[in-house]
């Protein structure tokens, strides 16, 4: 085996691992799917243009280019979900996508259309596949360029650049691949640069699965390692006792078992999770109501304690009878009991609605804040005076209003401002609405965990219960509202949740 093909076969030995080990992280962040699927196509592509340089079988060299196109599709998805635009830029990932059907449809299908016969292989087509590739890969940079810009964090920065570069890698490995269809002679290198960029791409995607269950461990890195050095001789094997058929079809299946792996993992996470979910419900339900039941006396006792304590100050004088921090006293120990009944409610929302003011909801949860907050933090309130009322269950707004006010300090550990504003709202699906708004200037969110902001049980804090933000989601929901999440990260979130007006 030459160079070329030592080079060949670390490299799709190095994709295959890189595959099982990306969707093996899949749970901690959406985008390693992306990035294993990527990784199982190069590992096609480079294996397939190695084994056509040793067997001259056109099959090969068409399964090769067809790859390649999907390889160019891949990268515009895996730039699109990084920068948090995978909706926004929908329609250019599609023509991406079929370009590179296209693309990939002649080439496979070269020898039985006699149109495009002839055509893979020429100066033409790699005129047509290098723009193709190199525009699209081109645009993906920008973006990733122009994302980095607009970001404060320092370690955000570091991670687009080091995407942009990886990228940069790829295309550049890829594009000196087509040196045969313009006459050059290719790189024997080539294949250890494509792994190179994409062992960069991966190791951005992994770095950032950090907010559920941690970085890849050294078992899983090892397994990973272990199946792709094992494929790839089980299919060298292949080849030498047996010929370039059977090879082809040990690689169909190589790819098939990684994709498979891949395809039911999320399926099988996703029951697991479910069923980690009810059972936390109901252990949820279980506490909330011993709880309830364990606070329940010591207030009556409190509120009977108070009442007496009443009694006797009014009887005797020694204190006036407008002494606020007495008054505060009763409504206090009757908002606990309330909040305790609302809480038993959590797991079946079902509002209570009255039309009613938000103002004075909103002013409750700023001397709420005010009081809990530090002193580094500072509270402003934003109170348009012409805010319609609202059909609302009064108590379940003004949790939802806690839970996100107590998410927005946590998210402050070093101060900032504290923003709580209702407004009127301008949403197209509502023809009338109100929103109120908790915005904070803390550490905000890069857009991989604002993706999964709001599910249940999911939250970047160790300590965290990954309930406030789905809380408040259920809420709005619950009036025929909606809650929107706009965040940056190094600069803050901004929390909208937005309700029908009257």
């Amino acid at each position: 085996m030459d160079v070329h093909g030592l080079a060949s076969t670390a490299s799709t030995a190095g994709h295959l691992a890189l595959a099982v080990l990306a969707f093996s992280a899949r749970r901690r962040t959406r985008l390693a799917g992306v990035v294993g699927l990527t990784s199982v196509v190069l590992a096609a592509w480079i294996f397939a243009e190695s084994m056509q340089r040793r067997t001259r079988v056109a099959l090969w060299d068409h399964t090769a280019q067809a790859c390649s196109m999907f390889a160019v599709a891949l990268a515009t998805n895996i730039t699109a979900r990084f920068v948090g635009r995978a909706r926004e830029w929908a329609l250019w990932q599609a023509l991406c996508w079929t370009a590179a059907t296209l693309l990939a449809f002649v080439s496979l299908l070269e020898p039985y259309i006699s149109a495009v016969r002839g055509w893979p292989g020429t100066f033409s087509w790699g005129l047509t596949v290098g723009a193709f590739g190199g525009g699209t890969i081109l645009c993906c940079i920008v973006a990733l360029v122009a994302y980095r810009a607009r970001q404060r964090d320092a370690l955000e920065r570091s991670r687009a650049a080091l995407l942009a570069s990886a990228l940069a890698v790829n295309a550049a490995s890829a594009l000196v691949e087509l040196s045969r269809s313009l006459g050059l002679p290719p790189p024997y290198l080539m294949p250890l640069g494509v792994f190179g960029g994409t062992l960069l791409t991966a190791a951005v995607v992994l770095e950032t699965a950090s907010a559920d269950g941690g970085r890849p461990s050294v078992i899983e890195a090892l397994i990973s390692a272990a199946f792709g050095a094992v494929a790839i001789a089980v299919i060298h094997t292949i080849f030498v006792f047996t010929g370039h058929h059977l090879a082809m079809l040990a690689l169909a299946v190589s790819c098939s078992l990684v994709l498979g792996f891949g395809a039911s993992r999320p399926i099988l996470r996703e029951r697991q999770r479910r069923s980690e979910r009810a059972a936390r419900h109901e252990l949820l339900g279980r506490m909330v109501e011993q709880l309830a039941h364990d606070l329940k006396n010591p207030l009556a006792a409190l509120l009977g304690a108070i009442q007496v304590i009443e009694g006797q100050i009014v009887s005797k004088g020694s204190i006036e009878r407008g002494n606020k921090m007495f008054q505060l006293l009763r409504p206090q120990a009757e908002r606990i009991g309330a909040v305790l009944d609302r809480y038993l409610q959590v797991a079946q929302i079902s509002p209570q609605r009255t039309v009613d003011d938000l103002g004075p909801i909103v002013r409750d949860a700023v001397a709420a804040v005010e009081a809990e907050a530090r002193k580094d933090v500072l509270v402003e309130l934003e109170l348009d005076a012409t805010l319609p009322r609202a059909n609302i269950d009064r108590d379940l707004i003004r949790s939802a209003l806690d839970n996100l006010t107590r998410n927005a300090l946590q998210a402050m550990p070093n101060g900032g401002t504290l923003t709580i504003r209702a407004l009127r709202d301008e949403d197209r699906d509502l023809l009338r609405a109100v929103a109120l708004e908790v915005r904070d200037t803390g550490h905000g969110m890069d857009p991989r965990v604002l993706e999964r902001a709001g599910e249940e049980f999911f939250s970047t804090r160790p300590d965290g219960s990954g309930l406030g933000l789905s809380f408040a989601q259920r809420v709005a929901t619950a009036h025929g509202g909606k809650l929107k999440i706009e965040s940056t990260l190094g600069e803050g979130t901004t929390v909208r949740m937005i309700l029908p007006s009257t």
